[in-house]
């Protein structure tokens, strides 16, 4: 496994390291799972991992995001 496949989730004032493939499982179930303001926020995490971001939060404003491409 290389490093890249290791992303650091920031959540709910919470932080996890987990796979990138295992991250965007688990927040694509959350999407499909909820709704409202905590769908938003597995949304926002989901689409950031989609990018390629190795750290993701659950702000939807990328250019206050931790980090971007």
């Amino acid at each position: 496994m290389k490093a890249t496949d290791i992303v650091t989730i920031h959540c709910y004032n919470t932080t996890e390291r987990m796979t990138r493939k295992a991250a965007m499982a688990k927040y694509l179930e959350g999407m499909m799972a909820c709704e409202g303001s905590e769908q938003e926020r597995y949304t926002n995490i989901y689409c950031k991992l989609n990018d390629g971001l190795v750290e993701c939060d659950d702000s939807y404003d990328w250019d206050n995001s931790l980090n971007h491409r």
